[in-house]
This record gives structure tokens, C-alpha cells and sequence, in this order.
């Protein structure tokens, strides 16, 4: 109990500026709203709910983070077909027999029943070495890994030798999926070329089976990082939509907050409108189609010199990165829609 009140404290960053509320104030608003909606504190930051014309009654349009985890998501996405999304396999096997971009799949780690796409085996480290020497570059992934975690990457030029931990991690868990090692297209690989930076569009598909996008926001990941996860201190930046030009950025609050520029690189966000974009839209929308039983999904695309690329689809996406930029989600369309799923408030 201490420890969670101790990590509950530590999650909480008054933001000291003329136009928000008194520290005392935003410290007594983050304790009753996690009491009372059981809104986070990065929430409270992210969604600036601690400036001074900041309306709470404004919450009524947010999708709280422990709502969607509970009760929201759940019933969108349910685990009968999600099981596409979280299984990467399943996910690029799915994704390529539509027709869709993915990266190419040289096969699956395991020490009991791995296997290359030729139908090799897979299933020691020399049989990984020789792939690694074909290909000079791989991305392995858990099979059921989420955000980001447990990636990592192996560079032929840097050798073929595994550190112990990742040596010990691959004879663990469901096996490691094993893929090509994508890269950026220049206009964003010059942010931070030490990670695959992806766009996160997240799409909704509606009773009638038209898709709508709800938000995008572009991630960059930090320096001498291998993933662009936010919990590593990436920036999200968002995105319009319509033009795909990009716009402010924010990190994790413990990580520096809001940012016009790349926190590492300098460079501003501002200018700069994602390549490619329109075809971009068309993939995740024609994923999206692909998956009419989970209407709501968080698409990770890459953007390559070759094109888009999906990377991973969520149904568990994060809600706070959209809301920050683009405020509550919660409004018109898509209340109706979660009414008409019996899952909107109130529902």
C-alpha cells in the first residue's frame, strides 16, 4: 500500500507557470480526481486540466484511461479476434494474405519448435547466427509482447554474439517472431535515427462499417533507444489528419512535458508534414476493414522508402496521447456510437 501511494505521489507534476492554478491547488485536484473518476495524474497533466481556465466538467468528454481498460476496450475488441493483433504472427500472416505492407517475416525463435519461413529450424543460437549472417539485420519481438517491450535488434556488422540477458530471454516465454529490420523514410529518420519512429493512427469502424480516424500522432523515439515507446521517454507528436503535417510534441511528464522540438536532435516538429501520407491513411483504413470485429484499433505504421509499412495493430491503445492533442474523444459521433455498443458512460 505504501509503495503504490509512494508511485501514485511520484506520478504527480504540478505545472509552475502564470497561467495554471496554484501547486497547492493542482496537488488537491489530482488526489479527488484519482478518488473520484480514477483519472491519473500524467492524465491530469496531459489534458492541462491545472490551467487556470481549464473546466473539470470538461472530463465529461474524455475516455479515462481506467475506464478503457476495464470496461471500454474490452467490449470493443473482444479477445476471440484481438488475438489477431497481440500475436504477431498472426498479425503479419493476417495483414499479408490481405494484401497489406508488413514487414517480411524470416521466422519464428523457439527452442522447442522454431522455424524459418523456408521451414528450417530455429531453435538455438548458431541456427539464429546463419540468419543474422543472410540477412545483416533482424527485429525480434515476443509473439505476445506489448508496447514496444522486449524489442530488440541484431546487427551483423556489430557481431553475431548475444548479450547474456537477451541470450537468456529467447529460451523464455512463447518464442520471438523474427523480421526484417525496416527504416525510416530521411524526413524522419533525421529526428532520431536510433529508433523505427512510427505514426500511431488510431481508427474506429462504425455500425455500418465505415471507418473514421479518431487521431494520429507521430512517435520519435530517443537516442541509443531501440523502440519508441513513450515509457522510454519518447515524444508523441501530433498530427493533422487532413494534411499530415505535424505539430507540437509532448513527452511523458518525468521525461520533459511539452516540447516544440526533438529533445535530442533539436529539430523543430513544426514544417515538417509526414511523407507519404495519404497512402499511409489508405493502409490503415484498409486494415481497419480487415477487422470488422474490433472496431477500434491503434495502427503503428512505419513510413520506409518503400512505403507505409504496419508495424503492429492495438486494441488496447493508449487513450492519453490522442486526448492530449485533440481533446476529449468523447463527443458526437463516436458517444453515439459507444451507446449504441453499451459501452458509453452512463451506458
Amino acid at each position: 500500500m505504501l509503495r503504490r501511494m509512494q508511485d501514485f505521489l511520484g506520478r504527480m507534476h504540478p505545472v509552475r507557470a502564470p497561467e495554471y492554478k496554484s501547486v497547492f491547488r493542482q496537488y488537491l485536484e489530482m488526489l479527488w480526481l484519482a478518488l473520484r473518476y480514477r483519472l491519473s495524474p500524467i492524465e491530469y497533466y496531459l489534458y492541462r486540466l491545472g490551467r487556470k481556465d481549464a473546466s473539470l466538467a470538461s472530463l465529461s468528454d474524455y475516455i479515462i484511461s481506467a475506464e478503457a481498460a476495464k470496461r471500454i476496450r474490452p467490449r470493443l475488441n473482444p479477445r476471440m479476434w484481438e488475438v489477431v493483433l497481440r500475436n504477431k504472427v498472426l498479425f503479419n500472416s493476417h495483414m499479408r494474405a490481405q494484401g497489406l505492407p508488413v514487414a517480411k517475416l524470416y521466422g519464428v525463435f523457439h527452442p522447442g519448435f522454431g522455424y524459418t519461413a523456408e521451414g528450417g529450424n530455429l531453435r538455438n543460437i548458431d541456427e539464429l547466427a546463419a540468419l543474422l549472417q543472410e540477412f545483416g539485420r533482424l527485429v525480434l519481438k515476443p509473439l505476445d509482447g506489448l508496447k514496444g517491450q522486449g524489442v530488440f535488434i541484431l546487427d551483423a556488422a556489430e557481431g553475431d554474439k548475444l548479450s547474456t540477458a537477451q541470450a537468456a530471454a529467447l529460451n523464455q516465454g512463447n518464442g520471438w517472431i523474427v523480421e526484417q529490420h525496416l527504416r525510416n523514410e530521411p524526413v524522419l529518420a533525421r529526428f532520431n535515427p536510433d529508433t523505427l519512429n512510427t505514426c500511431r493512427v488510431v481508427t474506429f469502424l462504425d455500425n455500418q462499417g465505415d471507418s473514421s480516424i479518431l487521431f494520429a500522432v507521430a512517435r520519435f523515439g530517443r537516442r541509443k533507444q531501440q523502440v519508441d515507446s513513450m515509457s522510454t521517454g519518447a515524444v508523441s507528436v501530433h498530427i493533422d489528419v487532413e494534411t499530415g503535417a505535424l505539430g507540437q510534441g509532448v513527452m511523458y511528464p518525468q521525461f520533459g512535458g511539452w516540447c516544440e522540438r526533438h529533445p535530442d536532435s533539436g529539430l523543430e516538429f513544426a514544417g515538417t508534414v509526414i511523407p507519404q501520407w495519404t497512402e499511409l491513411l489508405d493502409v490503415v483504413r484498409r486494415a481497419a476493414r480487415s477487422l470488422p470485429w474490433c472496431p477500434a484499433i491503434g495502427w503503428d505504421v512505419a513510413v520506409t522508402t518503400e512505403g507505409p509499412v504496419l508495424v503492429e495493430g492495438n486494441g488496447q491503445w493508449n487513450v492519453m496521447t490522442g486526448q492530449a492533442f485533440t481533446g476529449g474523444l468523447l463527443t458526437g459521433t463516436l458517444r453515439q456510437e459507444l451507446n449504441h455498443l453499451g459501452v458509453g458512460k452512463g451506458a
